[in-house]
């Protein structure tokens, strides 16, 4: 079962790029698009769909290596801000295709003077990608319009949950305005496979692996990942990477 949702989901994910790409494709293609600047719009679209297939491949197959015990994680020390932007971006290139005027309602804020943190750029980029795509998913308004996302980074001293001593992290905070969630499934996001009744109940696309996989990254930098929801009242996930690498004291 847990196989099958997790094919389920990814080719959902994957068909919907596809379907765009062809439909616009093929209004150029049959000279349906006789105005210059809306042609010009259309193959904007294509190239921003290309984008987003892109990056949902290169997630599938981080998925795949993780759900095969497969991943390896390679930290570098590097400003951790910049790949938290670069990968805001790109998700917003892939989301802004099914949004009406191109709004994806994320707001980035990120704090200045931030140490360098030691991590690994394809990891944390997944991390970022998967918080955000579950915002979107599970944080949409009733009315259907866009889910309101708030992305934050920051440097914060504190201590850490299995530590004694008080440090500087590298926090990453995406928290979205949405049903929120129940204590109960709460405790479960993340376990693998694991999918929440309302995802089942309402075919809301997806693995099951993505929260144990942002778990393994985070761990395997030496952080952890918080999250703090309620019924009504939307969902927050907190990422913490110690500044400058290694483990917490």
């Amino acid at each position: 079962v847990s196989r099958q949702y997790f094919l389920v989901g990814i080719s959902h994910d994957l068909r919907t790029p596809l379907a765009s790409m062809r439909v616009l494709a093929e209004s150029v293609y049959l000279d349906h698009v006789q105005d210059p600047a809306k042609r010009r719009r259309f193959l904007g679209t294509i190239l921003s769909e290309c984008d987003r297939l892109s990056l949902l491949v290169e997630r599938v197959l981080f998925l795949v290596r993780f759900g095969q015990d497969a991943v390896v994680i390679r930290p570098r020390l590097q400003d951790g801000a910049s790949v938290v932007r670069k990968a805001v971006a790109s998700f917003e290139n892939m989301a802004a295709a099914g949004m009406e005027g191109n709004r994806t309602g994320i707001q980035c804020t990120v704090q200045e003077g931030i140490p360098p943190v030691e991590v690994d750029e394809t990891a944390l980029t997944q991390v970022v990608t998967n918080l955000l795509d579950n915002a979107f998913k599970y944080g949409r308004p009733a009315d259907g319009s866009a889910p309101r996302v708030e992305v934050a980074v920051e440097r914060t001293v504190r201590r850490a949950p299995f530590g004694f001593r008080r440090r500087t992290w590298f926090r990453v905070l995406i928290a979205d305005h949405g049903p929120g969630m129940p204590s109960g499934v709460r405790r479960r996001i993340f376990r693998r496979f694991y999918r929440s009744p309302v995802a089942r109940e309402t075919g809301v696309p997806g693995s099951g692996l993505g929260l144990s996989l942002c778990q393994y990254v985070v761990r395997s930098h030496g952080g952890w990942i918080d999250v703090g929801s309620a019924v009504g009242r939307g969902t927050a996930f907190s990422v913490y990477l110690p500044v400058g690498g290694g483990p917490a004291a």
